[in-house]
């Protein structure tokens, strides 16, 4: 009897999240900076902010992987201080490091 292969699927549920417009300092200085994070991106973490390990987005397809750099994150649009800081490295999206910012 033959099989009928069942072909891999990759997962495309992705979560939002919202970001500064740009990438900013040293992570652990910006905890304390209030900016307007009001650009929206997606990632593919279980958590309603991205951690470490996993890879953000710019569109909500998967088609783009956010730059690399510091950025400040909420997880509502607003202006404010940050509610975590992740650092992206590789040129893949991927989170190399993600912290939380007391509030």
């Amino acid at each position: 009897m033959v099989g009928i292969a069942t072909p891999y699927t990759v997962s495309t549920e992705r979560s939002t999240a919202f970001r500064y417009n740009g990438t900013v300092g040293k992570p652990v200085l910006e905890c304390e900076t209030s900016r307007a994070i009001t650009t929206q991106f997606w990632h593919n973490g279980s958590f309603l902010l991205p951690a470490n390990g996993d890879t953000c987005y710019t569109s909500a397809t998967g088609n783009n992987y956010l730059a690399d750099g510091n950025y400040a994150l909420s997880t509502t649009s607003r202006t404010g201080n940050p509610t975590s800081i992740i650092t992206i490295t590789g040129g893949a999206g991927v989170i190399s490091a993600a912290i939380l910012c007391l509030v």
